[in-house]
C-alpha cells in the first residue's frame, strides 16, 4: 500500500483488485497538533476498514463446480428434501444465495455487487461494508467540521497568512472540498442506512427487489446484528480487523 502527501494533500491507496480511494484536503496546515492527529486517525481508520472490505474474498461465495454426484450424496438428502443447481457456475446453490453477473459465482446472502469495493457485499463480509460506508461518512463529516474551522480562522486573520496558497486558490479548493465531503457524506450516510435496515429486517438488498417470499425464521433486531458483526457485543463490532463469524458452515445449509 502507499500514500502519497503534499499540499493540498492527496491520499491514495491502491486496492488488490486495482481500485484506488482518493480524497484531497485543500486546508493549510492546522494550528494545533490535535487537529493533524484526528485528521490521520480518521483517514487510517477509513483506509484500514476499505482495504478489508475490497481485499476480502470470504464474501460468502459457494464453492464452483461442487454439483457433483459424490457431494450430493455427501448430504445425505431424506425424501422430500431437494437441492438447488445453479446453471451458471455449476454449483448446489443454498438457501438465500443468488448468482451475480459480475463475480460469476453464487454468493450466500447477496446484498449487491459493489464496483466501489469491486466485489459482492454477501454473508460473510456485510460488517466490513457497513464499516466502510460509516467510517467514509465520518471522515467526510470531519473534513467540512475542519472547512468550517478553517473559514473562520481565515475571517479572523489576514487570508495571506492562513494558507500557503494565495486567497482565491484557498477558497476555490475549499469549496471544492466542501462539495466533495458533502456528497460523499449524503451518499454514505444513505448507504448505511440502508444496510442496517437490511440487517435489522434481515432482507437482502436483493431480495427486497425481488419481493421473495420469506422462507427463513424471522430473528429480533438484536440477534440479526450480532449474526452480522458477531456474538457477543464488543469494540470488535467498530474494528475492521476483528473477524465475525463466518456464517454456517454445515452441509444442511444446501438443502431446501
Amino acid at each position: 500500500m502507499g500514500f502519497s502527501c503534499a499540499l493540498p494533500r492527496v491520499w491514495q491507496s491502491p486496492g488488490s483488485r486495482g481500485a484506488s480511494c482518493r480524497g484531497a484536503i485543500a486546508a493549510a496546515r492546522s494550528r494545533g497538533p490535535g487537529r493533524g492527529l484526528q485528521g490521520e486517525a480518521a483517514a487510517g481508520a477509513t483506509l484500514g476498514a476499505w482495504d478489508w472490505g475490497t481485499a476480502s474474498d470470504f464474501t460468502g461465495a459457494v464453492p464452483k463446480g461442487n454439483a457433483t454426484k459424490e457431494f450430493i450424496e455427501s448430504l445425505q438428502l431424506k425424501p422430500g428434501q431437494v437441492v438447488y443447481k445453479c446453471p451458471k457456475c455449476c454449483s448446489i446453490k443454498p438457501d438465500r444465495a443468488h448468482h451475480c453477473s459480475v463475480c460469476k459465482r453464487c454468493i450466500r446472502k447477496m446484498d449487491h455487487h459493489c464496483p466501489w469495493v469491486n466485489n459482492c457485499v454477501g454473508e460473510n463480509n456485510q460488517k466490513y461494508f457497513v464499516l466502510f460506508t460509516m467510517y467514509i461518512a465520518l471522515i467526510s463529516l470531519h473534513a467540512l467540521i475542519m472547512v468550517g474551522f478553517h473559514f473562520l480562522h481565515c475571517f479572523e486573520e489576514d487570508w495571506t497568512k492562513c494558507s500557503s496558497f494565495s486567497p482565491p486558490t484557498t477558497v476555490i479548493l475549499l469549496i471544492l472540498l466542501c462539495f466533495e465531503g458533502l456528497l460523499f457524506l449524503i451518499f454514505t450516510s444513505v448507504m448505511f442506512g440502508t444496510q442496517v435496515h437490511s440487517i435489522c429486517t434481515d432482507e437482502t438488498g436483493i431480495e427486497q427487489l425481488k419481493k421473495e417470499e420469506r422462507r427463513w425464521a424471522k430473528k429480533t433486531k438484536w440477534m440479526n446484528m450480532k449474526a452480522v458483526f458477531g456474538h457477543p457485543f464488543s469494540l470488535g463490532w467498530a474494528s475492521p480487523f476483528a473477524t465475525p463469524d463466518q456464517g454456517k458452515a454445515d452441509p444442511s445449509q444446501y438443502v431446501v
